[in-house]
């Protein structure tokens, strides 16, 4: 349905999303904290200089698009690789055209740069010091976590954030326009467009895609809710078991818990559980919670054992019932975070303090603490107790 030009070296049919790419910053859609005047990128831009730079964010907000549309208004000579499939020898030809060519920046974008490999990212390290060529990397992870310290001290790291609806509200225009330009008129259901917007969770990414689909799949020239289910049948959540969002989720799950909020509590519980996370790890969470947020309220810490429990004889969907319970018991809880505060000062004046040592008589097998205590406490009243001995 859509017609394309066959360009030498260029895909017979690329998708929409690299059709729609924008070449320009001024195009991008989103990320105004970076792009609009006196923002990092946009000074970048002006000064035509980009520093060493780390993009991190969710897939689909523009990390690879800002850098090559940077790359292209500085006039730098823009060089793309993985992180996963790269190798030295890919990486030194690269370093060897970057120090051959004292016309042009080079700009050498790495996409997922958490997983570089030791060898690769040694083989770099010393030429972008020197400035031989310009790191731009690429990560959905944290890199104050994920990526190696010696690049980040040399790297500017920027985070990008998820479109919101006035940004996709743009990119659905966009879209139409692009197909109208080649003579396909199409129309969004109001409810479809909105469920379209809703389910990609601010992936610009994912939602062209879905576009892309429906167009293929729509009768009438309109994108009804019906072919959005159809192609987009449930909502795109940014989710990695072993990422950031495995720990955020924990994090607002326990925060709700601790304002007393127990719709917010069930509300991240659910998004967890749709996520597609392990059941069991939210119970340990639970667990974790109950003791520590709710000590003065045993039913909270009763409730979050039997969902565990629950949760290993049934699974899902079923345990999320009982989980679902569990989590209201603990919200409604008063706080008491007294078993929490007390071990922490204790393992403080453990670590901390002046080491207090066993004396042999406390030792295990020892019955001569008795002895020492009773003669400390009952001293006192040794002379109101005739025939008392503390020894016997």
């Amino acid at each position: 349905m859509r017609p394309t030009k066959k360009a030498q070296g260029q895909p017979k049919y690329p998708p929409l999303a690299a059709i729609l790419r924008p070449t320009k910053l001024a195009d991008i859609i989103g990320q105004e904290h970076l792009l609009e005047e006196n923002r990092p990128i946009h000074r970048m831009a002006l000064k035509k200089r980009v520093m060493n730079t780390i993009l991190w964010g969710p897939p689909g907000t523009g990390k690879t698009t800002l850098a090559m549309a940077l790359s292209r208004e500085i006039d730098a000579n823009f060089r793309n690789i993985n992180a996963t499939d790269t190798s030295i020898k890919e990486i030194r030809a690269i370093i060897d055209e970057a120090a051959s060519d004292n016309t042009q920046q080079t700009v050498l974008f790495v996409d997922e740069i958490h997983r570089l490999n030791k060898s690769v990212k040694d083989a770099f390290l010393p030429v972008i010091e020197e400035g031989v060529l310009t790191l731009f990397g690429a990560t959905t992870e944290n890199p104050k976590f994920s990526v190696n310290s010696t690049i980040l001290s040399r790297s500017l790291v920027l985070e990008t954030k998820p479109l919101n609806n006035e940004h996709l509200v743009k990119l659905l225009c966009r879209i139409k326009e692009y197909y109208k330009a080649h003579d396909i008129i199409i129309r969004y259901n109001k409810a479809a467009a909105a469920k379209l917007i809703n389910r990609c969770s601010g992936d610009a990414r994912k939602l062209v895609t879905a576009v892309e689909a429906a167009v293929i799949m729509m009768d009438d020239n309109e994108i009804t809710e019906e072919i959005v289910d159809m192609v987009f049948p449930s909502k795109h959540v940014v989710f990695d078991k072993s990422g950031n969002e495995h720990f955020n989720m924990a994090h607002c799950y326990q925060d709700a818990i601790q304002d007393s909020d127990a719709d917010g509590a069930i509300y991240w519980l659910a998004a967890w559980l749709n996520s597609g996370e392990d059941p069991a790890y939210i119970c340990r969470r639970m667990l974790i919670s109950a003791f520590e947020d709710c000590a003065g309220n045993p039913f909270a810490i009763t409730s979050a054992m039997a969902a565990c429990y629950a949760t290993e004889r049934t699974g899902m969907p079923e345990c999320m019932i009982a989980m679902a319970q569990a989590t209201c018991e603990m919200a409604t809880s008063k706080r008491n975070k007294s078993a929490f505060y007390a071990i922490h000062a204790a393992m403080a004046d453990v670590q901390n303090k002046r080491t207090v040592h066993i004396l042999p008589e406390m030792r295990a097998g020892n019955n001569a603490y008795k002895r020492i205590i009773n003669k400390k406490y009952v001293i006192g009243f040794e002379k109101d107790v005739p025939g008392l001995n503390p020894d016997a």
